[in-house]
């Protein structure tokens, strides 16, 4: 696969587009490119359709849980700028965790995040926040670290829909299918992090 430092650019902004498409709600998103004037096809830009293809979509909206009897969904925690997630971090005490479930909560709070060079348990900004509220109340409904993880995974998708498909057009550019990516390579330092995308991004300029 043979990519410009442009293409990456018009790539880019089709994935935008995609996701806009995909997921109407992605504000953050939209703003961070408001001012682009390129227009470009999907015949432009290879693979554009594999690297949305891991982006969150309609069927992911409603969520497998309750929180005080609520639906959690990808459209409340816009309306409401994460509320129900940043309650799970304050409400539930660690107190009240067995000592085995702090263990598990301390040892998912290093997972990294593309936005904060800093792992969630900092809670440096709100989607750390709303991680470690997330992961605290899943693990007292009695999920596993592994499907912990997976859900995460999906959730740091819909927050920053531009870094994963960096991500997959970077793994298939490397002859790495992204499906067939570990979860815990996913949520890891070389996938999940500000420095990981700097550096897929002047990979995928290079070649």
């Amino acid at each position: 696969m043979i990519f410009s430092a442009k293409t990456i650019q018009y790539f880019l902004i089709l994935v935008i587009i995609f996701t806009v498409i995909k997921q109407s709600l992605m504000n953050q998103v939209i703003f961070a490119f408001s001012n682009g004037n390129l227009s470009v096809t999907s015949e432009q830009i290879p693979n554009a359709s594999l690297a949305t293809s891991i982006l969150p979509t309609d069927k992911d909206e409603i969520r497998p849980y309750k929180w005080k009897n609520e639906d959690v969904t990808l459209k409340k925690y816009v309306d409401t700028n994460g509320k129900q997630m940043v309650e799970m971090e304050k409400e539930i005490a660690d107190s009240t965790l067995t000592d085995d479930q702090k263990s598990r909560l301390a040892k998912l709070g290093k997972l990294p995040h593309p936005c904060c060079d800093a792992p969630i348990d900092t809670k440096d900004c709100l989607h750390a926040q709303a991680a470690m509220g997330l992961i605290k109340y899943l693990i007292t409904l009695g999920w596993d670290d592994n499907k912990i993880k997976q859900e995460i995974l999906l959730w740091y998708k819909y927050w920053w829909p531009r870094h994963y498909a960096i991500a997959a057009t970077y793994l298939n550019s490397k002859g790495t299918d992204p499906a067939k990516v570990s979860i815990d390579d996913w949520l890891g330092e070389q996938l999940s992090t500000v420095r990981s995308e700097q550096i897929m991004v002047q990979a995928l300029s290079k070649n």
